[in-house]
């Protein structure tokens, strides 16, 4: 069944594409709201039905210009601008609008053609009024089912008050004398059964077009909220993730790892938590360093004022030794300073001693 629809539509492509690009409303996408696509539907039925109506006023104009009826040109003539500007309209969307348009167009069509007899009517003219029914399928296709309603009784009203106050061809006399019910109900008749059977048939289709739509709406919102859930739960895995990760950190900075960092995107939830952790953990390092480094100075420096005053008990030199501080250099710079028992003094030529402050 869906390869039949399929060729159909293609068929319809293929034959009035040209004209759909013309006098149809834009196509939508296949995941656009099913009213919107139902109106692109519309829309197309719409300009076919133009299409047609235009064919027919022109066949129509031709024939009159031939027969050079004054009467009917003109109607034909405004018939077609009409029809031209319901379809400007259905091409910009507005399909109700170009409906109301092709409505109108039937029915002044319909009564045109009937006076088309020299404002006389005759028994062939009653045929005519069933004509009316074109523009009562349309107003139930077009537009709403309820407008056929109120379309069909003043076109009910419009026959019954053609028929009882136009002038009548003597044929037609004659006929009302012998069957007057007849000609009065038969066309009152099609019109009420043709527009009840409409009425329901349309108003089913709209019910189910309605239901489809609610449903398709639901299918809509199921699938967001599942997306939504499947992206809630990426999110909590994520974050979970993220914790597991932070406390780990944690962890390694307490094993005395302080080079251990948060590694964590731009995109994650807890990424400004992480930077301000790694910012916390980088401080803490350099502060842990600043320590270390003040701990070995403060014991380089109890060292040399140790090793500064046994080389004075003992009168000796003091040792050159490194503790990869900054008091190498003083090291290096105080210890031939402080001489051993073999110096003597430039001055006095007698062995140095050291005076206690």
């Amino acid at each position: 069944m869906k390869d039949i629809i399929t060729q159909e539509v293609f068929l319809g492509e293929k034959l009035f594409g040209w004209w759909y690009r013309i006098a149809a409303p834009p196509e939508v996408p296949d995941d656009a709201p099913l009213r919107n696509r139902m109106r692109v539907r519309s829309g197309r039925l719409t300009s076919m039905i133009i299409l047609f109506e235009m064919i027919a006023a022109l066949i129509t104009l031709m024939v009159l210009i031939i027969q050079d009826n004054v009467f009917a040109t003109p109607i034909v003539g405004m018939v077609l601008v009409t029809l031209i500007i319901g379809m400007g309209l259905n091409r910009l969307g507005k399909t109700t609008a170009a409906g109301v348009l092709l409505i109108v167009v039937e029915e002044v069509g319909v009564i045109a053609s009937i006076w088309a007899g020299g404002s006389v009517l005759r028994s062939e003219a009653l045929i005519d009024f069933n004509f009316f029914i074109v523009a009562e399928l349309l107003a139930a296709s077009l537009l709403t089912p309820w407008v056929a309603l109120p379309l069909t009784l003043g076109n009910c009203l419009v026959t019954v008050a053609m028929i009882a106050f136009m002038p009548k061809a003597p044929d037609l006399i004659q006929d009302l004398q012998y069957r007057a019910f007849y000609i009065y109900a038969y066309p009152i008749e099609i019109q009420i059964l043709v527009t009840i059977v409409c009425f329901l048939w349309a108003s089913s289709t709209f019910r189910e077009m309605r239901r489809a739509n609610n449903a398709e709406e639901i299918t809509n919102l199921t699938i967001a909220l599942s997306k939504q859930q499947q992206i809630e739960n990426l999110k909590k895995q994520q974050l979970e993730e993220s914790i597991q990760q932070i406390l780990l950190v944690h962890m390694e900075v307490a094993n005395g790892n302080w080079r251990a960092r948060v590694s964590l995107d731009h995109q994650n939830v807890l990424w400004s938590l992480a930077g301000s952790l790694n910012n916390l953990l980088a401080r803490l390092q350099s502060w842990r360093y600043d320590v270390v480094q003040f701990q070995r100075n403060e014991q380089a420096i109890q060292q040399l004022l140790q090793n500064i005053q046994r080389a004075k008990w003992e009168r000796t030199t003091l040792p050159v030794y490194t503790t990869g501080t900054s008091l190498d250099a003083v090291i290096q710079e105080i210890s031939g300073g402080i001489a051993g028992p073999q110096q003597t003094d430039e001055l006095s030529g007698n062995p140095p001693t050291f005076r206690r402050s």
